[in-house]
């Protein structure tokens, strides 16, 4: 089970941060209550993703990702540039 929610997190976010449009942020806020839930935590592969989008992503995605970065283990967001 707790490979497969692993997994699952990691397949809802695009490895290029540009084909961020469209994201499910309900699904991927299930995803990480699910991982929370069972004291998991989040895959390194998923984190580095995270941050490509937030750093790189298209600007609205990222504005909704900033609120995610607690959830995905940073303690801020990095500044916009």
């Amino acid at each position: 089970f707790d490979r497969a929610v692993a997994f699952s997190l990691v397949r809802q976010l695009p490895a290029d941060p540009r084909e961020a449009h469209g994201l499910d942020f309900e699904r991927l806020g299930r995803t990480l209550d699910l991982l929370a839930l069972e004291r998991l935590a989040i895959p390194f592969d998923a984190q580095t993703q995270f941050y490509r989008i937030l750093t790189r992503g298209p600007r609205e995605t990222r504005r909704r990702f900033a609120q995610l970065a607690p959830r995905f283990g940073f303690t801020s967001p990095p500044a916009e540039g």
